[in-house]
């Protein structure tokens, strides 16, 4: 929860100020946010279910279970982490007076 949201700090400080990298009308702190919360969750399920497996090879391999609970089971304790930081990223868009927008999902037209 707190690795997008200090990243989006740093995004804003460098790209949004100093760069001026355009953000189609979007407040540039949603506009990084918004991006950075599903790669961060991509990110951090694909780590997680990654070391979830190398760590229980024992398991995996000696008992009969569905072996897919063990990487959800990792997967599913970063979606809180994406639930609530979807939280934020909404209280963010009604401190700015921002609307979700195609833009702000980061889906062309």
């Amino acid at each position: 929860m707190l690795q997008p949201l200090l990243t989006m700090v740093v995004f804003t400080l460098f790209f949004g100020k100093l760069a001026k990298i355009p953000s189609d009308g979007i407040p540039y702190p949603i506009f990084a946010y918004a991006g950075l919360l599903p790669w961060t969750f991509f990110s951090n399920a694909v780590t997680a279910g990654s070391n979830s497996l190398v760590g229980n090879a024992a398991l995996i391999t000696k008992v009969y279970f569905p072996r897919t609970l063990i990487p959800g089971a990792a997967i599913g304790a970063g979606l809180v982490d994406f639930a609530i930081a979807a939280i934020i990223l909404f209280a963010m868009m009604l401190w700015y007076g921002t609307h979700l927008t195609t833009g702000v999902l980061l889906i062309n037209p």
